[in-house]
């Protein structure tokens, strides 16, 4: 009986080794390790805002010279207002863009101010 269990061992402790030396040292070819990094950052915010930002996305696309990806946004609010502001990295400074804001009503969902500078 303790030969079969000792047996067993052998052959995991063998697989183990073969897994390790021959398939796990290929894995890195055939699988994105920075994607599968990422997972372990999500972010996570109220699903309200989701909403909001739609209602500003809208009218910000509408400019052609503005691209959503070279912009940092942040969603604040107050009793009364949300406040979405647009704002580009200091080092990717981008023709046509500048930082600005939007305020949203909470009651109507209506954008009731915006401004941007260049």
């Amino acid at each position: 009986m303790m030969k079969g269990i000792t047996m067993m061992k052998t052959l995991f402790l063998f697989i183990f080794i073969f897994i390790n030396t021959h398939v796990m040292s290929n894995m890195d070819k055939y699988i994105d390790f920075d994607i599968i990094e990422s997972y372990r950052k999500p972010i996570t915010m109220p699903a309200k805002y989701l909403e909001v930002f739609s209602v500003v996305y809208k009218k910000f696309s509408s400019n052609k010279n503005r691209k959503i990806e070279n912009y940092t946004v942040n969603i604040s609010e107050s009793k009364d207002l949300y406040i979405i502001k647009f704002s580009i990295p200091r080092k990717r400074l981008v023709a046509g863009g500048g930082s600005g804001f939007y305020h949203i009503d909470k009651h109507t969902m209506k954008i009731i101010k915006v401004e941007f500078y260049k």
